[in-house]
């Protein structure tokens, strides 16, 4: 999404598709699905220490036995001091940026459920809005089908809002089919906890704000991406083999692991075999001002044709998509 910097160590990261080295990648240095070089692997947390116990609590003394008279009485038993508390166990360090959380656990209601339902040809369904750079978008057999004005920057935005203030829409779980008419020039991104805005806006514009996976047809990868203030930036890539027309289901898990910590996962599969068990690409993130944000979805179709070309940019579809409050 958003426009990548060359760099010598991965050459070809926005030109046409590069296979990266899996899950490590270099941090880049720009914001933009066009050229730049992947996102550092994250490093892994550190165990919290462990509580002490508490100490034990001492026994009571023996009460003496009474003095013999015609029947002695017999003294009484001290009581037994009581057991000290066991010192509480300190909590377990943050998950390493590569570490393997379970794929699914549990999840709440559904938040989100679009399955373009409409005839073809009509406008994606209320309440999606078009947020920025869309040439055309509409219902294509039962899919949102939607492409990129060519510019400089070629990238077609649309938004799906969030009930204002609904903290559900924190920690979420987005299950969507995604496929390309040109997988060698497009890429396709979803964002949560996003503010429906657009990049590289002036103020008082919506600037762009939330996390996102992107699937890089142009480059054969799935990313994961952030967006403050408009600029987007890489913060980790994978390599996976893509192709056109092909459905692809794509799973991607955003949660709140701390107050100043989220961790992003996310996995591709074709939609004509089985879910793999394990996230294909992970980190945790600490960016400020995506923390515990409630926001909304947006689906991005990019393509590498720019401004002057005499093809206009190919079609990029979205269908089945669910989000679901992870609690």
């Amino acid at each position: 999404m958003h426009r990548l910097v060359l760099l010598l160590a991965f050459t070809a990261a926005c030109s046409p598709p590069l296979t990266g080295s899996s899950h490590v990648a270099a941090v880049p240095d720009g914001g933009s699905h066009s050229p730049g070089s992947p996102g550092s692997t994250g490093s892994t947390g550190s165990t919290g220490s462990t509580g002490s116990t508490g100490s034990t609590g001492c026994t009571g003394s023996t009460g003496s036995t009474g003095s013999t008279g015609s029947t002695g009485s017999t003294g009484s038993t001290g009581s037994t001091g009581s057991t000290g508390s066991t010192g509480s166990t300190g909590s377990t360090g943050s998950t390493g940026d590569m570490a393997n959380p379970p794929t699914g656990g549990p999840t709440g209601v559904t938040l989100i459920d679009e399955q373009f339902n409409s005839a073809d040809g009509a406008p994606w369904p209320a309440p999606w809005v078009v947020a920025g750079g869309v040439a055309h978008a509409d219902v294509n057999g039962g899919r949102g089908r939607f492409a990129p004005s060519l510019s400089s920057y070629s990238l077609a935005r649309m938004a799906h809002p969030a009930p204002t203030g609904d903290t559900r829409y924190v920690n979420v779980e987005a299950l969507y089919t995604i496929s390309f008419a040109d997988v060698s020039t497009s890429g396709a991104g979803f964002y949560v906890r996003h503010d429906g805005g657009y990049v590289f806006q002036p103020p008082p514009a919506p600037q762009g704000l939330g996390y996102c996976a992107f699937v890089a047809g142009f480059r054969n990868q799935l990313e994961l991406w952030f967006e403050t203030g408009g600029q987007e930036q890489q913060l980790l890539t994978v390599p996976v083999p893509l192709a056109s027309q092909t459905p692809y289901r794509v799973r991607f898990r955003v949660t709140q692991s701390s107050s100043n910590t989220t961790h992003l996962a996310a996995k591709i599969w074709p939609a004509s075999g089985a879910e793999p068990s394990a996230w294909m690409i992970q980190i945790d993130d600490h960016q400020p001002l995506l923390q515990n944000l409630v926001g909304g979805i947006a689906t991005d179709g990019w393509s590498n044709f720019t401004s002057g070309s005499a093809t206009p940019a190919a079609d990029v579809f979205f269908a089945d998509i669910n989000l679901k409050n992870v609690q």
